[in-house]
Formats: structure tokens, C-alpha cells, sequence
């Protein structure tokens, strides 16, 4: 076994490909003033920033805000700020926020994070979002124990020294009361093998679209995939949300 990279590799090694359309979504659907929270390595910020757009990126890992920082770099309306979105001051008045690749789900403090974005936007504003559909992980698993099946090979991918990883996803453990899912990965290069643990805390659909609500924020469509799907709960794997603020 070895350490997990420095540097924000295992984000990168999870998030390098995204998901199918994702960056095609948030480019289509953002404004010209945005605000991202939870910006990573940069991979939308990348997507995003096109010497139009005026862009803020939020992000609390310092090596990941400084791989975001230089994706942008020759965009002079592109800002990546190392801090901690709950804490520090945010831009205000934007047209756009989001909050993209299960942002909302690394923390407990759901409504929290909704309301920051909320007070960021101005009156007819958007919120973009996507998380997974955790009704299909509830369809498998009884409450603290793992999801059927032995996991899935995830992503094979090449990282910054140019060794090959193979990502595999394993089974997750299912707390319902808490409303939260360990998921764990093994990630293998030739001999080597290292494992982490995300810790994912969930809320179902209907809570989602509540919670906004409760905010202002009316949602104006949710979606089961970047292309526009109808989002069924049963089938889809994702929960893409574009929600203006009233």
C-alpha cells in the first residue's frame, strides 16, 4: 500500500473525466458573472472562462486552488481564491452560481451552502447544481450495510508523473438515519495501491427541491442528465438542477 498523492491527485484522479456533457451543461446554461463554489483542479473553471465571462472560484485545498488558479491564469476576468466557503465573503450579485460534482454532499450543512449561493445571487439569478440520485443507492443497501456487488472499475487515468491508475469503486456503507454514504475507492498503478473513503451526506430529490424553496430559489428544471433527460427516480444517476432566484 502506499500513501494517497500529494497535491490534490486523488481529486483529479476521480474528476478527470467528469461526467458525459457536464462541461457542455455549464457552459450553456451559465450567465456572465459566476460564482463557483468548490472550483477543484479547475476542470469547469477551464470550461467556463473564455475571456467573456467574469469568474470566481472558490476553493478550501490550496493545492487544487493552485492547479485552478493556473488553468486560468491568461483569463484576465478569471479569479481562483484559496478559502472556505461557509467562512469567508463572497462575491455578491453574481448571475450565476454552481456547485457541480456532489459539492453540496461533502458537507452536512446543506441548507447552509444553498443559502451562501442564494445571497450571492442577484433577483433573477441562476443556481446549477448536479449531484448523484441517492434513491439508487437506497434501493440496494439496508441502513449500515454496504451496497450489493463487489464495486466497479470507476476511470483508468494517467496522473501528473504519467503512471496509469486504475480507479475502482467499492462497495458503499449506508447510514439512513444520518443520511450519509462512505463510499471507498481503490486506486491501483502497476504494484502500487493506495484506498480513501469519501464521506457523503445526502439529501433525496424532493428534499433538494425543498430546500431550495425555502431559499427563494425556484427550480426551473431538474434533470437526469446533462442533456436535458427527464430525471426519473428509479433510473437516473444524476440530479442536474437549474433553479432562479426569486
Amino acid at each position: 500500500m502506499v500513501a494517497a498523492p500529494a497535491g490534490g491527485l486523488l481529486y483529479s484522479l476521480l474528476h478527470l473525466g467528469g461526467f458525459p456533457g457536464d462541461l457542455q451543461f455549464y457552459s450553456r446554461h451559465a450567465k456572465q458573472c459566476v460564482l463557483e463554489l468548490g472550483a477543484g483542479d479547475g476542470r469547469l473553471a477551464a470550461a467556463l472562462c473564455d475571456g467573456q465571462r467574469k469568474y470566481v472560484g472558490i476553493e478550501i485545498d490550496p493545492a487544487l486552488s493552485a492547479k485552478a488558479a493556473a488553468r486560468v491564469a491568461a483569463d484576465g476576468n478569471a479569479e481562483v481564491r484559496t478559502a472556505d466557503f461557509f467562512v469567508d465573503e463572497l462575491p455578491a450579485g453574481v448571475d450565476t452560481a454552481i456547485l457541480s460534482s456532489n459539492v453540496l454532499f461533502s458537507t452536512p450543512r446543506h441548507a447552509e451552502l444553498l443559502g451562501r449561493c442564494a445571497d450571492a445571487l442577484a433577483p433573477g439569478g441562476v443556481l446549477l447544481l448536479d449531484v448523484y440520485n441517492a434513491l439508487l443507492y437506497l434501493q440496494d443497501g439496508e441502513p449500515g450495510d454496504a451496497a450489493g456487488g463487489d464495486g466497479d472499475m470507476l476511470v483508468r487515468v494517467t496522473d501528473e508523473l504519467g503512471r496509469d491508475w486504475s480507479c475502482f469503486e467499492r462497495d458503499p456503507t449506508i447510514d439512513t438515519e444520518r443520511q450519509r454514504i462512505s463510499q471507498p475507492y481503490e486506486f491501483v498503478s502497476g504494484g502500487e495501491t493506495f484506498q480513501e473513503t469519501l464521506v457523503h451526506n445526502y439529501l433525496l430529490p424532493e428534499e433538494l427541491s425543498r430546500a431550495l424553496d425555502d431559499l427563494g430559489l425556484t427550480v426551473d428544471s431538474t434533470m437526469g442528465d446533462f442533456d436535458g433527460g427527464v430525471f426519473s427516480s428509479q433510473e437516473s444517476e444524476h440530479v442536474v438542477v437549474v433553479a432562479t432566484k426569486r
